[in-house]
Parts: structure tokens; C-alpha cells; sequence
């Protein structure tokens, strides 16, 4: 049932959809913005949305730029628990912008990642974010090696990395002089980014078609809504509360708590194939 309405959520016209209230420590001081170069984030919350992900690294943030995108009516909420976004694995890895040679021909892995690599440098022209297309060499220094380099060249082709083709040893210094080697593919098209930066615009791009997101908003539990001041005849408009972990005002009613409503939630995942 939930894989049904996330798969309609991404694929078919908005019809009707979770929905949920946020009352959070906002970033709403100026003064703090600045000190946290997060200037693009939203400044006033409005406590009511659509839909919330919850976790700002650039797999939450694609998937609340690609919602507000397809769905533009909806209002959207981005919650992360960090005072930036980005700051954990999406801001620390090797920066690679990997061509799609090693993965199973036909697997989602190496669809998506070929797809998601030309979709990736489209994005970084459109938007200004400076990478190096510097390529890269696999590199065969013994025959059994050798083999197995013909193995993933093959994998390459299926998979129809560009440009990517098999060289010898006067061709391997050619491209790198400092490199020894028997044989070696070379895909050109192979580069290195900042991802954290890339993570980063997607959530500008998401407050500037209207999304909010919240930092310092740590989820620690979800539960019924009790009551609301949006109850229809239907019911609860929205349904569903979700708990963080820190003060955000002195009413009564809220305590040490802040609160979010709704009825489905984005979890992160990662494919195994």
C-alpha cells in the first residue's frame, strides 16, 4: 500500500495527499543565517505542509526539489536535524561523478546511474556549480588483471558509458605519464564535484519554488494527532504528528516538544541489487 501511493505520488497528476503542521524552531534570525552562510533558507515558518522529508542530505533534497517540481500546489517541508544541510555522508565522500561501468547490465543501479550521470552535468551547467570532467583510467597491471578489464569494459559498452574504450600501455602515459600499466580503460567523460555544494543548491532551488526547510529539527517520534484546529467533518486534516527533540516556544501545550502532521513518510534507502 505505501509503495502504491509513493509510486502515484511521483507519477500522477496531485489528487490528494499527506499533509502534516510543523511548529519548529525555525531559522528565522537573520543574524544566524548569516553565521551559518544558509541565507537561502526560508524565514518564516508557516506550519502547515503538504508533505516533509525528513533528512537534509542530497538524496532528501532531490526528492523535495523533484516533488515541488512535479507538484507545485503542494507545500512542502525538508526537516534535518543538523544546523546545515549536507553535513554528514552528502558533504563527505570522494566527489566522483561516476560513469556506470562496474555496475550489472540491466540492474537500477546502472540505469540510474548513467541516467543520473548525464541528468548530473546538465544540472551543474544549468546552475553554475563549478566541476572538473578530468576522466579517469582502470588500470590492468598483470594479465589476470587484464581480464578482468575486459570484463568491465564489457559491462561498460551494455551499459553505454560514453566514450569509453580500451587502451594500451603508450596510450596509459600518454593520459597520466606517472602511470605503468598493461592495458587500461579510459572514460574521458568521468569527473569530480562537490556533492555537499550540489546538495545545497537543490535546497535553494527548493525554497525558491516555495518549499520550507527546517535545521536544527531532530525527529525523534511520530504519533496521532489528537487535535487540530484544521479538523474537517472528515476528520483530521492532518492526521499524523511527528516529535522533535528540542523547545521551540513557551506554550503550554508544546513543552520541550515540537510537532509535524501527517500520514505518510519518506525513508531513505539505498538499492541492493
Amino acid at each position: 500500500m505505501l509503495s502504491r501511493r509513493i509510486k502515484t505520488l511521483f507519477s500522477q497528476p496531485y489528487t490528494a495527499v499527506t499533509q502534516l503542521v510543523v511548529i519548529s524552531r525555525h531559522l528565522n534570525d537573520d543574524q544566524q543565517m548569516r553565521d551559518r552562510d544558509m541565507s537561502y533558507l526560508s524565514t518564516e515558518a508557516k506550519r502547515r505542509h503538504d508533505v516533509c522529508i525528513v533528512g537534509g542530505g542530497i538524496v532528501g533534497l532531490a526528492t523535495a526539489r523533484h516533488l515541488a517540481i512535479r507538484h507545485p500546489s503542494l507545500k512542502l517541508a525538508v526537516l534535518e536535524k543538523e544546523v546545515q544541510l549536507a553535513h554528514h555522508q552528502s558533504g563527505h565522500n570522494s566527489g566522483v561523478l561516476h560513469a556506470g561501468i562496474y555496475y550489472t547490465p540491466g540492474s537500477y543501479k546502472a540505469k540510474l546511474c548513467v541516467e543520473g550521470f548525464h541528468a548530473a552535468y546538465k544540472y551543474f551547467d544549468e546552475n553554475d556549480i563549478p566541476y572538473n570532467k578530468c576522466g579517469k583510467l582502470v588500470v590492468a597491471t598483470d594479465p589476470d588483471e587484464v581480464t578482468r578489464l575486459e570484463n568491465l569494459y564489457e559491462r561498460g559498452l551494455q551499459n553505454e558509458v560514453k566514450d569509453l574504450r580500451m587502451i594500451d600501455g603508450d596510450n596509459i602515459r600518454a593520459i597520466e605519464p606517472h602511470c605503468v600499466g598493461l592495458k587500461a580503460l579510459h572514460s574521458p567523460h568521468t569527473g569530480i564535484v562537490d556533492w555537499g555544494l550540489v546538495a545545497r543548491s537543490y535546497g535553494q532551488n527548493f525554497v525558491k519554488m516555495g518549499g520550507e526547510v527546517y535545521t536544527g529539527f531532530e525527529v525523534t517520534d511520530f504519533r496521532p494527532t489528537q487535535q487540530s484546529e484544521d479538523q474537517e467533518s472528515s476528520g483530521i486534516k492532518y492526521p499524523v504528528t511527528i516529535i522533535g527533540s528540542k523547545p521551540v516556544c513557551n506554550e503550554e501545550t508544546l513543552q520541550r516538544d515540537f510537532h509535524i502532521h501527517i500520514q505518510l513518510a519518506f525513508i531513505h534507502f539505498r538499492i541492493r541489487q
